[in-house]
């Protein structure tokens, strides 16, 4: 989700959780053929979809924050690390008075906060800023202590387990649960991942891109849709039939947005917010 999605880079945090995802996904696939899949799964999810929005801008905590019914999570990002503050993915170079008022008031309108992090892929990429453990933790320890946020979205994140991608999540993973038991982690590989990743996340964003989501692989249905979301950016597209291919897709958690960066909510936002409780199908 970083690019804030200019690299296709993730990100995360709300009730409806707000996230910044990364991944090159393939082409969108036809209403007709998400149909009969979104029949046959769509009891295996709760009435509700549960939104997710990436929270890049200030207009997009404004409008969060406002008292109606917000998102169930957002991902906070506020452009920087502690280790380097021009990285863009973290809680910043310093404590932010202004960014700590934004975090209360979604919280105050039962949002859930989640705290950016990025993973470099599992810190293999020479293209944007290292992610050793250390740095992650250290980002980890930084959101709940500057602003009490325990709820971790890890983006940047690898499909693979060939090069010990898995041992890395786990330990961050692990790190997350025995500073604040009871903290929810979040891993964005923005495409669907190995089945052993379910073991280094509680939610994975298997889905993040311009396009509709193609059909899961047979083993994410095997599990609760609350362990999945799909996030999908820069849509012109019917959201209606948006959220219906992804309550299809068996993800619990949905973002649908009309902008490339996440800088703002779309312009359907409150289409979105009824539509999310209205699990009509496309046909």
């Amino acid at each position: 989700m970083k690019n804030r999605f200019s690299h296709s880079r993730c990100l995360g945090a709300f009730a409806i959780t707000v996230l910044a995802l990364l991944a090159v996904a393939p082409a969108s696939r036809t209403a007709s053929s998400s149909t009969v899949r979104t029949e046959a799964v769509a009891a295996t999810v709760a009435s509700c979809l549960s939104l997710v929005p990436p929270a890049y801008g200030p207009t997009v905590w404004t409008g969060i924050s406002a008292p109606h019914k917000g998102p169930a999570d957002v991902i906070a990002d506020w452009g920087g690390t502690t280790n380097d503050p021009s990285s863009g993915g973290g809680p910043g170079g310093a404590f932010s008075r202004a960014n700590d008022n934004s975090i209360m008031a979604a919280e105050g309108n039962g949002v859930t906060v989640l705290g950016y992090v990025w993973s470099d892929y599992a810190n293999s990429s020479s293209a944007y800023p290292s992610a050793p453990v250390s740095e992650v933790e250290a980002q980890v320890r930084t959101w709940k202590a500057w602003y009490g946020v325990t709820d971790i979205f890890v983006d940047g994140a690898t499909v693979g387990t060939g090069q010990g991608q898995i041992k890395y999540y786990s330990q961050i993973y692990k790190y997350i649960h025995s500073l604040s038991p009871g903290a929810s982690v979040w891993v964005n590989p923005g495409f669907y991942p190995s089945s052993s990743y379910l073991g280094v996340a509680d939610v994975i964003v298997d889905w993040e891109n311009s396009s509709l989501p193609t059909s899961p692989p047979s083993w994410v249905l095997k599990y609760p849709a609350s362990r999945f979301a799909n996030i999908i950016h820069g849509y012109a597209g019917s959201v209606s039939m948006a959220l219906a291919v992804i309550r299809g897709d068996h993800a619990q958690y949905a973002y649908v947005t009309s902008s490339g960066n996440y800088s703002a909510l779309p312009n359907y936002w409150s289409t979105e917010q009824a539509d999310a409780c209205s699990p009509a199908r496309h046909r």
